[in-house]
């Protein structure tokens, strides 16, 4: 688990140096200061007066969240696919928050547009709505033209004026 830790903090622009011959843990540095440390129950010492070290813990309390899903692009990991296109989740270090990202490729061009949403539920909708994984349409009702709905009016008044029951369309 170490590993994967220091391949993951590598690409979020961390430097890691395993140390210890025993019991191995990680030295955690920030362009150039040290950090903390790392052991290996993947609990975080930190260095006194360091900044950043929150990062640190949220970025592998993350690590640890999605570890058994496949890694791909920088720090990032795949939550759904279809076709070519792709959901994935990361860590964002700047805002310190968890983040989603849509991927879906241009049939035609073959170009890969990206949008980055902070919910999973905006990011899940965009994905299934947006790769055409499931055509939504053909289950939420159809919306009837404005000419439909006047005319259905319109025969409801004119009967409830001539004491009849209205008929069903």
């Amino acid at each position: 688990m170490l590993e994967q830790i220091a391949a993951y903090l590598e690409k979020l622009g961390y430097t890691t140096e395993e140390q210890g011959s025993i019991e191995k843990y990680l030295v955690v540095f920030k362009d150039g200061k040290p950090l903390g440390f790392i052991l290996s129950d993947c609990s975080v010492r930190v260095v006194s007066d360091a900044e950043g070290t929150g990062d640190v813990e949220e970025a592998i309390g993350f690590l640890q969240k999605n570890r058994d899903l496949q890694s791909v692009g920088n720090g990032e990991f795949l939550l759904a696919h279809y076709r070519k296109d792709q959901m994935t989740t990361f860590f964002d270090v700047k805002n310190h928050l968890v983040r989603y990202a849509v991927y879906l490729v241009d049939g035609n061009t073959g170009e890969a547009d990206s949008t980055i949403f902070e919910s999973y539920d905006a990011a899940a909708y965009c994905f299934v709505t947006q790769s055409r994984m499931i055509d939504l349409n053909r289950y939420l009702p159809r919306q009837k033209h404005l000419s439909e709905r006047i005319r259905e009016k319109l025969l409801h008044y004119l009967l409830s004026k001539s004491n009849h029951e209205p008929e069903r369309l």
